[in-house]
């Protein structure tokens, strides 16, 4: 039979697991998504993309005229 001792560690060692596993995952979200937002910041000032939005401004001005 367990006693109150062995419950306290299995679930203290459970709820370590847990959160060590929240935390990378969420960590590794975070890390994606401020990658994405960098990589999305970095090809709006490129040449390129500055020329696509001008397009699609005028595009937008087109179709509401």
């Amino acid at each position: 039979m367990l006693h109150a001792e062995q419950f306290f560690v299995a679930g203290s060692t459970l709820n370590l697991f847990f959160s060590l596993a929240f935390w990378t995952v969420t960590i590794r979200e975070v890390r994606r998504l401020l990658e994405k937002e960098s990589l999305a910041n970095s090809q709006e000032f490129s040449p390129a993309r500055k020329q696509q939005s001008q397009t699609d401004k005028y595009d937008i001005q087109d179709s509401v005229i």
